[in-house]
């Protein structure tokens, strides 16, 4: 029974997104949907501090957002950062792209090999509808029996469409859940 969870391609995602993605047969990034102003897609944060690569304004979809000036923010990024995380960026380094979708796409492959994760990471296929319509759409379209959701799913999918077209949801628990970046795990 193949599992799978759909996100949108945060730029070097947390250690509880790739711990999630684990328990998964497919990772599928969501890009044909809204830019979301203040998200992860172009930042993160380790230790109190935020890494942030300029994105071109306005609410595009996030396939066709664009990075300002990608290489010259990686490498500020990588002067910015504590020494001991160099290594790990630096590693990341042929991800670089001007399309936001491209490169944390990239960049989300690579740290989910690097942590030896076994899921193929797609990119979601575009499925019309509402939010919970195009959670299923996209399951049955990956061939998917499970989804996994975030916890904050509850609040607002229709869990009575995923019953309707035989897929089961599960929420994680993240009451114990390992809260580091994953620069700190890999590190």
């Amino acid at each position: 029974m193949a599992r799978c969870m759909i996100h949108q391609p945060a730029f070097v995602p947390w250690y509880p997104f790739f711990a999630r993605a684990a328990q998964c047969d497919v990772l599928a990034l969501l890009t044909d949907c809204q830019w979301e102003k203040g998200g992860y897609q172009n930042r993160f944060g380790l230790r109190g501090e935020w890494y942030t690569m300029a994105v071109h304004h306005g609410l595009e979809r996030i396939a066709d957002k664009r990075y300002v000036n990608p290489a010259r923010d990686w490498v500020e990024i990588k002067r910015r950062l504590p020494s001991q995380y160099a290594a790990v960026l630096s590693a990341m380094d042929g991800c670089i792209d001007e399309r936001l979708a491209v490169m944390n796409g990239e960049i989300i492959r690579h740290l989910a090999q690097r942590l030896g994760l076994r899921c193929s990471v797609v990119e979601a296929p575009a499925v019309p509808g509402n939010a919970t319509e195009r959670l299923v759409g996209i399951c049955k379209a990956l061939q998917c029996e499970e989804y996994l959701s975030g916890p904050s799913g509850k609040n607002y999918m229709e869990e009575w469409r995923f019953a309707a077209a035989g897929i089961k949801v599960l929420y994680p628990d993240i009451s114990g859940e390992d809260r580091r970046s994953v620069l700190e795990v890999l590190t």
